[in-house]
């Protein structure tokens, strides 16, 4: 499925793209295989549908994904010179460091062009309803909000440019 969403990414065909890393991300168990989706899904969200509500969802699973990383390769400790680690792997957890950085700042400035009254509130269903979504091949609106339990088919729209 990740091959099939770069795929349509490339083509510039977000919404299938979106559908793709959908069904890659519900079926892997990889923190690094969720790393990748989470930051292409937070990309397109982001620079090509500008859709700030789920960019930023997508940022912050990204983030998690970034400080599971760190934390698996041993970087609990802020100076990192006091780890006996390999240079390649304080490398690595320099590099994760560095991405988490970017991405707040990239967070803190999304939340600048967000309203305030809908900061906090949840933006993505989760994974049954996603998965409803992707089977059905349709995507809800973007500022939608609805209870995940009691979904119609009435509140699902084919999202199109």
């Amino acid at each position: 499925y990740t091959a099939i969403g770069n795929a349509y990414y490339k083509g510039k065909r977000f919404e299938p793209a979106i559908r793709s890393f959908y069904l890659a991300s519900a079926k892997t168990i990889n923190n690094e295989e969720h790393m990748n989706l989470y930051e292409k899904l937070a990309n397109i969200y982001d620079y090509e549908l500008k859709n700030y509500w789920n960019a930023v969802n997508y940022y912050n699973k990204y983030r998690v994904t970034l400080l599971n990383r760190e934390i698996s390769l041993g970087g609990v400790e802020d100076d990192l010179s006091q780890l006996t680690l390999s240079e390649d792997t304080i490398s690595e957890i320099k590099e994760m460091r560095l991405k988490i950085a970017e991405v707040d700042k990239r967070l803190a400035s999304l939340k600048e062009f967000m309203p305030q009254e809908q900061l906090g509130k949840p933006q993505d269903a989760d994974i049954r309803k996603i998965m409803e979504m992707v089977e059905n091949s349709k995507l809800l609106k973007p500022n939608q909000q609805q209870d995940t339990s009691r979904v119609s088919k009435d509140s699902i729209v084919i999202q199109t440019k």
